[in-house]
């Protein structure tokens, strides 16, 4: 058991978590957030989307010990002054919603996307919601409300959000290696869109050690002309970083194809060297530039 404080929807929660329990059953269970639905539980319908610092995340597929010190959203969000937001004026308007099974990870994906673009093109609309499936309305409806939302929507920037009061601890690897030596049965967790998939379907559950903020694992830099990527840097990280995308392109490209937003932004390029997982998309293009492993234990 542990207990995490984060910020959701605003508002300050301190709360005790199971090591396993998964972030969705804690805000739709325990919190009493019926926005976050479960659909498929394994990181492919996106009905349990809810946004981490402003990100889209699968909620089924993140441990909630893993939201300590972040800031959580949900659709609850948007209309927290009582009113619609222009997002969710606009679904209605141009007929987006039908079962409504699929709006609030819709809507979530869209306000992400409105943060970081103001004025969207329809390809970029497309691409935001790539990772929310809709089996009922026809995505011409819901591009074409957030398209009409963007026009009006006074929606502020990521700069202009306040961060989450609540500081991250930064631990170091020593302790991650202390733990992996006192606990045989212990397992590495990054990102969790492979072995909380596996659990899922039955896996033996084994204790998982979160690696996310271990310092030396994280970050991209560059030094004497090599590129220096963390285990954890996620492959969205490895989308935008300029390093990359000036000195490796191909793994840039390569890793803005993998997956959905929502896994982009939960998957790291450790986890898929490790996984050997026969869809690990941004191996090739390591190879390409006789890149190196470098192990710790």
């Amino acid at each position: 058991m542990e207990t995490i404080n984060f910020i959701l929807n605003g508002k300050e929660v301190t709360i005790t978590v199971d090591d396993s329990e998964i972030l969705l059953h804690t805000l739709r269970e325990r919190l009493n957030i019926k926005s976050v639905k479960e659909g498929c539980s394994i990181g492919e319908c996106g009905t349990c989307t809810v946004l981490i610092d402003d990100e889209p995340h699968y909620s089924c597929l993140t441990l909630s010990s893993k939201v300590n010190g972040r800031d959580i959203k949900t659709v609850e969000y948007l209309g927290k002054s009582g009113k619609l937001h222009p997002l969710q004026e606009a679904f209605i308007k141009s007929g987006a919603v039908q079962c409504g099974y699929c709006t609030p990870g819709m809507l979530l994906s869209a306000y992400s996307l409105l943060l970081k673009n103001r004025k969207p093109d329809w390809e970029e609309i497309k691409e935001a919601i790539s990772g929310n499936l809709c089996r009922c309305t026809g995505y011409h409806q819901i591009v074409e409300a957030i398209k009409d939302a963007a026009d009006i929507i006074d929606t502020p920037t990521h700069e202009q959000q306040k961060k989450s009061p609540i500081s991250m601890e930064k631990r170091k690897k020593e302790e991650v290696f202390t733990i992996l030596t006192s606990t045989k049965e212990a397992r590495v967790y990054a990102g969790g869109t492979d072995i909380l998939v596996n659990k899922r379907k039955g896996e033996k559950f084994r204790p998982f050690i979160d690696i996310t903020n271990i310092q030396e694992f994280s970050g991209i830099s560059e030094f004497n002309g090599t590129i220096h990527i963390g285990a954890t840097s996620t492959h969205s990280q490895l989308t935008e970083n300029i390093i990359i995308r000036e000195k490796a392109l191909s793994l840039s490209l390569a890793c803005s194809m993998i997956g959905t937003p929502q896994i982009r932004n939960m998957g790291t390029i450790g986890g898929n060297i490790v996984n050997a997982s026969p869809a690990a998309d941004a191996i090739p293009p390591l190879l390409i530039h006789d890149a190196i492993c470098i192990l710790e234990s």
